[in-house]
């Protein structure tokens, strides 16, 4: 993922064109301490599912590690294209995932997203998406556009959902 991320963000006209996603889920040490690995497995399994349902052919789903996803959206002209990407992520997410025992569970995701022409580097783009999902996941959840919480005070940010506007 960092090599595509990387070509993709050496490729000027291409940098100013991509958005990062970095996404985390909400509770998944609890649901792994409650209903076990076999659960958590599952439900990282369900996830990427639905998470690669949710962008086109040309994005990138990757996952980081145990319960953090990136997604690299590609020819992203403007903010709210991001936040009807994430919107789709998020109603996705609303739907249970059924657990191998047959039990459904709602899970939640913590989103942060960043804009390639905010960033001077590849890594910083993703430090930049990380930052801004930390950011959210501390404030209950949902998602957060990274630039926008670097430049503007506390009243102006955008914070999750349906109802954000851009």
């Amino acid at each position: 993922f960092e090599r595509t991320l990387g070509r993709a963000f050496a490729d000027d006209d291409q940098r100013h064109k991509l958005a990062l996603l970095f996404i985390d889920g909400d509770r998944f040490k609890q649901i792994n301490d409650t209903w076990g690995h076999a659960a958590g497995d599952a439900i990282i399994t369900a996830t990427a599912q639905r998470l690669r349902g949710q962008v086109r052919k040309t994005d990138m789903v990757a996952r980081l590690g145990g319960d953090e996803f990136a997604i690299l959206l590609r020819d992203i002209s403007e903010p709210s294209q991001v936040a009807r990407v994430v919107q789709h992520i998020m109603n996705a997410m609303e739907a249970p995932l059924i657990l191998p025992d047959g039990n459904p569970i709602v899970w939640s995701l913590s989103i942060g997203a960043a804009l390639g022409k905010s960033s001077r580097s590849a890594e910083g783009l993703l430090a930049q998406a990380d930052a801004a999902m930390y950011h959210i996941k501390a404030l209950g959840g949902g998602w957060y556009l990274s630039p926008l919480w670097q430049s503007q005070p506390q009243s102006e940010i955008l914070q999750a959902g349906p109802d954000a506007v851009f």
